[in-house]
């Protein structure tokens, strides 16, 4: 029978090689990784403004007040078809004006607001529109990385600028809801539509009909007079004056009474 040596010596257990703590250390921490900052969602970013809701409604009220017009004059051929119809649209305007502000009157100023409003912060400038918002704190950020800014204000930059989208989206919803019930949103958008008709129309009379009668030329110089006095008439009711579509009226009105053929 074998024996064992007693010289031999037991066997040590060697436990295996683990990394050192300092290499564990150079791992990147998680205060060093990239912070992913929160971002407005697409309905925030493309939300339209009141002034956008608004300019889209009363121009297709007045496309259709401008359709009905020539419709109703399509049998009238003469130049002094479209002067009434001028004088006309521009006394539509004056009355939807007011009772525009016959309304305006009977409701507190908070419920007569032209537009909502959000104020930035630093400058305290206000703003209606969700672009220029987006714009101001883009830059904003932009400032703070270019001056190494700590990730938390940065952070807080940008939940402020998604706040103040949410505080102007909800603003104009509720303004939108509260002048449809009170009546006030509907004539402003009448009101709108009919001064839109009015200068579609006074772009026809003064640069499109063709002066043929004595009849004509009497309106012409009736059309001329009252552009000029609308022009500083009451403010509510005033109605900037186009030099370049009175020139050429006027040219045409010469033309025409010079023709020895005038009827």
């Amino acid at each position: 029978m074998l024996t064992q040596n007693a010289s031999e010596s037991t066997p040590v257990f060697v436990p295996p090689v683990f990394l050192s703590t300092s290499t564990t250390a150079k791992a990147p921490s998680a205060a060093a990784r990239p912070k992913k900052f929160p971002e407005p969602s697409s309905a925030l970013k493309k939300q339209k403004s009141f002034s956008d809701l608004f300019c889209a409604e009363y121009l297709r009220r007045a496309a259709a007040l401008v359709r009905s017009i020539r419709k109703d004059r399509r049998h009238k051929h003469s130049a002094s078809a479209v002067f009434d119809d001028v004088e006309r649209a521009y006394r539509d305007f004056v009355a939807a004006k007011k009772r525009l502000a016959k309304l305006a009157k009977q409701l507190p100023a908070n419920r007569t607001k032209p537009y909502p409003l959000v104020v930035l912060p630093r400058e305290g400038r206000e703003t209606s529109f969700a672009s220029e918002v987006i714009r101001y704190f883009d830059d904003w950020t932009r400032e703070a990385r270019a001056q190494r800014r700590a990730w938390i204000e940065i952070n807080c930059i940008k939940e402020q600028k998604i706040e103040r989208l949410k505080t102007l989206k909800a603003r104009t919803d509720a303004l939108l809801e509260d002048q449809k019930l009170s009546g006030l949103y509907a004539l402003r958008v009448e009101t709108a539509a009919r001064e839109s008709a009015l200068r579609s129309l006074t772009f026809e009379a003064c640069c499109s009909v063709k002066l043929t009668s004595r009849l004509d030329c009497q309106k012409a110089a009736h059309l001329i007079r009252n552009l000029a006095k609308r022009e500083v008439a009451r403010p509510e009711y005033r109605i900037e004056i186009n030099p370049y579509q009175i020139a050429a009226l006027s040219k045409r009105l010469v033309t025409a009474l010079a023709n020895p053929s005038l009827r």
